[in-house]
């Protein structure tokens, strides 16, 4: 979200528009949209996750050169490497939320500093989002890499569903709350033509958006941990539905009649969702007028970076 000051009822967002044009814009005790709406307290664990189960990934031993790469020779190194570096700092991150017995060894080896990277507990797993972000972001050639954070989230995740089942006396299924999370969001907005009342109107807009937020993120969980899929390929359905809405969707409450391409995922995250959903394949296996309508989806999602 933009970066504001308010003053005596003054709220000033600091980024351009949302098409990247136009200049800051100011107004007078405007309610802004929370585009990061925090976790359901449900979900979220009454202390931080602790895992005893060592973690199968191993870092490799940090050299002197490496302190100079990441010093004053960071011009010499290649983009390929400073993403390695980039993942493997991700990985020890990790390692250092849910292992935090391991955070002396990793400080010690040099993979993580006490400035640079502060012990954050984890308690639910929107903490988890921008490590997700990274590892989708993984290039093809650091397959080892990817792999290893691959495993480390879905250990992680497991791990946080077991604990919030404990608390909640019900099994906690990220596939589950997704669709949950999905169908309350898409029955909001079918009424919203009904309501006109601009306030009204700005809660339905903000409850809908929190719904969709925590739908995809606990789908992406979902198909990290292989949850077993109840229905066939309904949840990329909610999923496309969810970011197509959340991209329409202006700071101030509005609704803009198409998304903005710039806030859509895209397409090789699409393509990351697609080879990980067993439900949506075997579907997309088998009838020919699913796999044609999951093609022109994927169409739709802007390609590149």
């Amino acid at each position: 979200m933009a970066k504001r000051q308010a003053r005596d009822g003054l709220i000033i967002d600091a980024e351009p528009d949302a098409e990247g044009m136009g200049p800051p814009r100011v107004s007078v005790g405007q309610r802004v949209i929370d585009f990061t709406p925090p976790p359901p307290e449900q979900d979220v664990l009454d202390s931080p996750l602790v895992i005893t189960q060592r973690p199968r990934v191993i870092l490799p031993q940090r050299t002197w050169l490496d302190g100079c790469f990441d010093g004053f020779l960071s011009f010499l190194r290649t983009e390929e490497e400073a993403k390695r570096q980039d993942a493997h700092r991700t990985i020890a991150e990790l390692i250092a939320m849910a292992w935090p017995r391991a955070l002396a060894g990793l400080r010690q080896k040099g993979w993580l500093t006490e400035t640079a990277n502060p012990v954050r507990p984890l308690r639910h797993a929107q903490q988890l989002i921008a490590p997700l972000e990274k590892m989708i972001g993984v290039p093809p050639q650091l397959a080892t890499e990817r792999r290893a954070l691959e495993i480390l989230l879905a250990m992680i995740l497991r791990e946080l569903a077991k604990k919030l089942s404990e608390r909640q006396g019900t099994e906690f299924v990220f596939e589950s709350r997704s669709r949950v999370h999905g169908l309350i969001g898409y029955k909001h907005e079918r009424l919203l033509k009904a309501i006109t009342v601009p306030d009204e109107r700005f809660e339905t807009i903000q409850d809908i958006f929190n719904n969709y937020y925590q739908s995809t993120h606990y789908y992406h969980c979902s198909l990290l941990t292989r949850d077993f899929p109840i229905n066939e390929g309904t949840l990329f359905g909610l999923y496309c539905r969810a970011v197509f809405f959340m991209a329409r969707v202006d700071r101030d409450g509005t609704l803009r009649p198409k998304p903005i391409r710039a806030r859509l995922p895209r397409r090789d995250r699409i393509l990351f969702l697609l080879t990980r959903d067993k439900a949506l394949r075997r579907r997309y296996g088998r009838d020919p007028d699913y796999a044609a309508r999951i093609r022109a989806l994927v169409r739709a999602f802007p390609d590149g970076h």
